[in-house]
């Protein structure tokens, strides 16, 4: 933003051409690097944008635009044939990945002897 007007824009006011420059760094998530006296920040984009006009002049507007970082996550391909160790695992990953155990076999006879009228009573 140069500050220099174009003859399209002749016919705006400063305010509403850097409104629009603004709104439009906004609207299409613009990132940019913003540089503070403590560090300076990549990958920022516009997060609000608040145009403030004091009430006493007409010609000056104070914007109040606020940053937030946007981190970018990547994927890897791995090849699909590793084989994996289940000591690598923890709790319940490790009993996710265990191997089936023979427990024996559990069968439920019915007693004879007890029904439902006999505890009712």
């Amino acid at each position: 933003m140069n500050g220099r007007l174009s003859d399209t824009q002749s016919n705006q006011t400063k305010q509403q051409i850097y409104f629009q420059q603004f709104y439009g760094y906004w609207q299409s998530n613009t990132l940019f690097t913003i540089q503070t006296p403590w560090a300076v920040f990549q990958d920022m984009a516009i997060e609000n944008l608040v145009a403030i006009q004091d009430a006493d002049t007409r010609m000056i507007t104070d914007f109040n635009i606020t940053f937030k970082m946007i981190r970018f996550a990547s994927t890897q391909l791995v090849d699909q044939q590793i084989v994996y160790d289940n000591q690598n695992f923890q709790g319940r990953l490790n009993s996710l990945g265990a191997s089936e155990e023979n427990l024996g076999v559990n069968s439920l006879e019915p007693d004879a002897s007890t029904s439902f009228a006999s505890m009712v009573a």
